[in-house]
């Protein structure tokens, strides 16, 4: 994959825009015009898984980066598929064929992973471009409940509401919702799942929202960190959290306490967010972002030998995940990810990825992605209930590929008109009203695209 190679100040890249930072300045310039615009940024953030649309910084449509609205979209195109395989494995057959797809969608959980790292990346940015400016914690926390709280908290009284009456029968799905109602609205369900096998083993109908979780707690904390540390400092944090993560991992698999918290607490993932971070630092840099452009060739195959490994010793990477897998494993994938970032926001326009990324399908899949990540596992585990008899009789030649492939499409066409639905009624009407908390040049009248 190509690299741009004219010179380059910095690239800030968050999802919609590109701008290039000038050195030893808080003034930027808009990559079409070179005009010179106030440090401002306006985002709007989403999950992890989680990262879903969590963009913002746009200073102008000639310098959108569509590439991160791609990369978002095939986030979630993995993590759905991962998910919908899983709401219908008891329509999944004995074939090789079977057997085969089953290993390849198995692995699309790692798509909530590439949202971690675009989140860091996203979110480090805006905080860099808002650090100085009045009312930055406020508005940046204000900004991102009214990103996240209005539909994840729809979903949460819907599931509660109107589940019972399309409940199959024997099923109590709205009880665990209920029970836990105040850990999923406060963004502590990772805690229970951490630490009750059954909930953990067993999603439901709301466990995907463990990610989210992840991410609001790491933001707690992360606009604090970027305040008080210089460039060097942040560095050194990004990498001690990369780390620390590993470490805490190895302790947490290895104690035989609690293995399931080296993939479902926050501190054993942050690793994936401090990669997008550190990449976020590195772009203000000129200089570091070319040594980064170098490394990247070489760090990106090292991943991929390490996954492979990994693939080929243990037979699938497939949750539940083994120990390996969930160590070293999630180490290899976030830095993966990483120089995957640093490909989409410097990489050629013609080359064959950045054409891919910038398709429609995958643009507008990243565009919904956050409501996508809300309502698909709930909507793939109602339509298992209902479905999974009728679907069985499409077997062709002992194999059930073709009545998957139909609940992957239904499913997926339920979750898409849901998103949509979510986003002209929920999300957009909210995010205008993030006019009421502008950073930097927005609040003396100079006009961000959203």
């Amino acid at each position: 994959m190509g690299f741009i190679q004219r010179p380059l100040n910095c690239i800030i890249a968050s999802g919609n825009a590109v701008i290039l930072l000038e050195p030893r300045r808080d003034r930027f310039c808009d990559m079409s015009t070179s005009k010179q615009v106030a440090a401002s940024s306006t985002i709007s953030t989403g999950s992890t898984a989680r990262a879903a649309d969590e963009s913002e910084t746009a200073v102008g449509a000639s310098g959108r980066l569509p590439a991160l609205d791609g990369a978002r979209g095939l986030a979630i195109l993995a993590v759905m598929l991962f998910h919908f395989s899983a709401a219908g494995a008891e329509v999944a057959g004995d074939t090789w064929l079977d057997e085969v797809i089953d290993k390849v969608l198995g692995i699309g959980w790692a798509g909530v992973d590439l949202f971690f790292v675009l989140s860091g990346f996203l979110i480090t940015g805006l905080l860099l471009n808002a650090k100085g400016t009045a009312g930055y914690f406020r508005h940046f926390y204000a900004r991102r409940s009214l990103r996240i709280w209005p539909a994840m908290y729809v979903l949460l009284v819907l599931l509660m509401v109107l589940v019972p009456f399309v409940a199959a029968a024997g099923r109590e799905p709205t009880r665990e919702v209920a029970q836990r109602i105040l850990w999923y609205a406060s963004f502590t369900i990772n805690f229970v799942m951490a630490f009750e096998t059954e909930l953990h083993q067993d999603f439901g109908l709301a466990g995907h929202l463990w990610s989210i979780a992840v991410e609001e707690q790491f933001y707690l904390v992360w606009p604090f960190v970027v305040l008080l540390l210089g460039r060097r400092a942040l560095l050194a944090a990004c990498c001690s959290m990369i780390v620390g993560a590993l470490v805490i991992r190895v302790a947490l698999e290895t104690s035989a306490a609690n293995d399931a918290g080296a993939f479902l607490l926050m501190p054993s993932r942050m690793d994936a967010l401090a990669v997008g971070a550190l990449v976020a630092v590195f772009v203000h840099d000129p200089i570091a972002m070319r040594t980064m452009r170098r490394w990247a060739p070489w760090i990106a195959p090292a991943a991929i030998a390490v996954l492979a490994v990994l693939f080929v010793a243990l037979g699938d990477l497939t949750p539940p995940l083994e120990g390996w897998t969930q160590t070293i494993g999630l180490s290899a994938l976030a830095m993966l990810f990483g120089t995957v970032l640093v490909y989409v926001i410097s990489s050629n326009k013609g080359n064959l990825a950045h054409r891919a990324l910038v398709s429609t399908p995958l643009m507008w899949l990243g565009k919904y992605s956050y409501a996508l990540y809300l309502f698909h596992v709930p909507t793939g585990t109602i339509l298992a209930w209902k479905l999974q008899a009728p679907l069985r009789e499409l077997s062709v030649y002992g194999s059930f590929l073709f009545g998957q492939i139909v609940f992957v499409l239904i499913a997926g066409a339920i979750s898409l008109a849901l998103a949509w639905l979510s986003w002209r009624l929920l999300e957009e009407p909210f995010l205008r009203a993030k006019t009421l908390f502008p950073y930097g040049s927005e609040a003396s009248g100079q006009r961000l695209s959203m």
